[in-house]
């Protein structure tokens, strides 16, 4: 009888730390599921998935994270052929880089800029590359 009580006295510290292993790998396991979505075609769905990494890096108060990821996943989206969502993300990133960096973006806007190209519109494309020059 000692034994069980002891178990079962022990076993949600257990459990919570299992859940916090969980939540330390989140983002991993959140990225596998966008680049599974995409790589179906399910671009709505790997967006909606990649609100729970903002989510989380919200939560985890590691804003500073958030302009790599709003980054890779408008590479991500761009590599996809799914153009406007790959701008609309590139722009999260220039405005979340602006916000928790000092650096400038320039990485941001050449990517910005190629993705604008390969959407046909060079006019912008040519813009925002001399931007990042």
């Amino acid at each position: 009888m000692k034994k069980s009580l002891f178990f079962f006295l022990f076993l949600p510290l257990g459990l919570v730390a299992q859940v916090q292993t969980v939540a330390k790998h989140e983002p991993s396991l959140l990225y596998r599921e966008i680049h599974d979505a995409l790589a179906i075609g399910k671009t709505r769905q790997a967006m909606l998935t990649f609100d729970k990494v903002v989510e989380f890096y919200t939560l985890e108060h590691r804003t500073s994270e958030l302009p790599e990821s709003y980054f890779g996943m408008a590479l991500a989206l761009a590599f996809n052929g799914n153009y406007k969502q790959s701008i609309r993300y590139h722009r999260k990133a220039i405005r979340a880089h602006k916000k928790y960096r000092e650096d400038s973006p320039q990485e941001i806007y050449a990517n910005l800029g190629l993705t604008y190209r390969m959407a046909g519109k060079d006019r912008m494309a040519e813009k925002l590359l001399k931007k990042s020059e």
